[in-house]
């Protein structure tokens, strides 16, 4: 049986998306996933 290779951090990718303060989703964010999160794009949500 063949397994596919494990993936990496390095290999990985996400985009982070916030229905506030982009800025405060960012900051927080990166605290919690002890990385920095280089990208965070506002979403709409029409309220």
């Amino acid at each position: 049986m063949n397994l596919p290779a494990a993936t990496t951090t390095a290999d990985a990718t996400f985009n982070c998306y916030a229905t506030d303060s982009v800025e405060k989703f960012a900051r927080l964010g990166s605290l919690f996933l002890q990385r920095e999160i280089a990208e965070v794009q506002l979403l709409d949500l029409g309220g």
